[in-house]
């Protein structure tokens, strides 16, 4: 919603895995994206890459001595004896998109830090994207299951994990980079396994069938997608919420269009009210949708409600007229 405001282990023979690689590979599968993540979306201020790669060296230290990421998420399954499979499940049966093929332009460019890890490059499959980083699932020769990241704004801003399959049953961890944190669950796991509930207590979001990330990523990629669906001039800038709550009170002009902005994460109904009015059903998903009312010339309040927890982003744009009516 941009516009003037208006109204008031390397490879399988070490488990030692690698965070962070700088690619200078030049044979891209597709364009690195440098903005935001919806064309048209106002852009987030930048920071460094060199952040990134303090952050993942430092934790590539303590990496050292232990595995990367899934012990927290493996070891609370394992403490309360009840594990997500029975008997050993395979990469393919964990994440199904790894037997699926891969949608064109959706590769991943790093192909160093795919050869260190021990990664079948003919296998990543892109499994989500957020403000700040695109996610692939993807398996070693060995049948392990690795976790990939490409930070959208810099090509050469690389990371990954690697764990067995057991391991990633439970979860496989990524580490903060750039503020990102970044767990790989199956989706088989996503509704009321131990791991989902341990990632919902440390306020993970769920991003898609198989990705969850921190929260403050997971509001920041709602806002996005809310800024990215309409360039009308913005009343309530977009702000993220969680579960039911209201909008700021502002003001409207008398007999003007407006519209309430709503997008979320992973498809879910929830009920917009505007004003003293009837709760509005709306289907919230990442394609935003549009809740039109007409202004009163004075203060009205938005009401969101959405289940507990659920992280959305709303804001209020004044549309203009057209000969085909309103355009928000």
């Amino acid at each position: 919603m941009s516009g003037e405001r208006a109204g008031g282990g390397a490879g399988d023979s070490d488990d030692l895995d690698t965070d962070l690689d700088t690619d200078l590979d030049a044979d891209l599968d597709e364009e690195p994206g440098t903005g935001p993540l919806v064309p048209g979306a106002p852009g987030r201020p930048a920071r460094s890459r060199r952040r990134w790669v303090a952050v993942v060296v430092a934790v590539a230290a303590a990496l050292a001595v232990a595995t990367l990421g899934v012990g927290s998420l493996a070891g609370r399954a394992a403490d309360e004896g009840r594990p997500l499979f029975s008997g050993r499940a395979s990469a393919g049966e964990l994440f199904p998109v790894l037997d699926q093929a891969a949608a064109p332009g959706s590769g991943y460019s790093g192909t160093t830090l795919m050869s260190s890890l021990g990664v079948d490059p003919s296998t990543p499959r892109r499994v989500a994207r957020t403000s700040t980083a695109d996610f692939w699932v993807a398996r070693t020769g060995s049948g392990r299951v690795c976790l990939l990241a490409r930070d959208t704004r810099d090509a050469e801003g690389l990371g990954g994990t690697c764990g067995t399959a057991a391991e990633a049953a439970s979860g496989l961890r990524l580490p903060a980079g750039e503020g990102v944190s970044a767990v790989l669950l199956p989706p088989a796991a996503a509704d009321g396994s131990d791991s989902a509930d341990a990632l919902v207590d440390e306020g993970y979001q769920r991003v898609s069938d198989s990705l969850w990330v921190d929260g403050d990523t997971a509001r920041r990629t709602a806002e996005d997608l809310v800024d990215a669906a309409s360039d009308r001039a913005v009343v309530v800038p977009s702000q993220a919420g969680a579960g039911s709550s209201p909008l700021p009170v502002f003001l409207t002009d008398r007999d003007a269009t407006h519209a309430v902005v709503l997008a979320c994460l992973q498809p879910v109904p929830v009920e917009v009210t505007v004003a003293r009015g009837a709760p509005q059903r709306v289907d919230c998903s990442r394609d935003a949708a549009f809740v039109r009312f007409e202004g009163t010339g004075g203060p009205v309040r938005v009401d969101v409600g959405a289940p507990e927890g659920l992280v959305w982003a709303a804001g209020v744009v004044r549309c203009t007229g057209s000969l085909l009516g309103p355009v928000c």
